[in-house]
């Protein structure tokens, strides 16, 4: 199974569906798909690129858990919410967080660590509009560089980039009163 186009009636992948499909390298989502399931993805080693429709609203824990071949991610406008570890030890090396609606992160209920051990994750892009940065965000991402912050951003969780060479770098800066990194949220240290 190396490509799969999803039919236009499908508005939900099941959990599990797609799980440890080892050869799967291509997924053409429908323009309805409206969830994306727990493990639905996990361990596609070589799925390369993700095409999310703007109606995708969900994204399952784990859904793409080990999904080692992805190259970037885009989380579309309406997407709502994103449950832990959805690209956890992926090998996505670019992400973009859309900023619209409400509350959270521009609208958005993210669990933790979603994209924990993305070890080639280089650059982490959050868009205008997100005012909040969940816990563990991008923990242990080594290979981390360049974050891209909006002005809308009023805090983060506990330890958004933990382990990153950018956070080292940011707080070599804030400690020589260059740079300022925004409130995290209550309790943190």
């Amino acid at each position: 199974l190396l490509r799969v186009s999803l039919p236009p009636q499908i508005t939900v992948v099941e959990a599990r569906t797609f799980r440890h499909c080892r050869a799967l390298q291509e997924i053409q989502f429908p323009k309805g798909l409206l969830t994306i399931e727990e493990s639905a993805f996990y361990g596609c080693d070589v799925l390369k690129r993700l095409c999310f429709p703007e109606s995708l609203t969900l994204i399952g824990e784990m859904a793409f858990y080990c999904c080692k071949g992805l190259k970037e991610v885009r989380l579309p406008s309406r997407t709502i919410c994103v449950k832990s570890l959805a690209f956890a030890k992926s090998g996505v090396r670019r992400v973009w967080v859309s900023g619209s609606g409400e509350g959270g992160a521009g609208g958005r209920l993210y669990g933790e660590s979603i994209f924990a051990d993305c070890v080639k994750l280089k650059t982490l892009e959050f868009q205008e509009g997100v005012r909040h940065i969940p816990d563990k965000f991008a923990w242990g991402c080594t290979a981390l560089e360049e974050v891209i912050l909006p002005d809308s951003l009023e805090s983060v969780g506990r330890h958004p980039l933990e382990g990153t060479a950018f956070l080292k770098q940011w707080q070599a800066k804030q400690a020589a009163g260059s740079e300022q990194i925004p409130n995290q949220t209550e309790g943190d240290e």
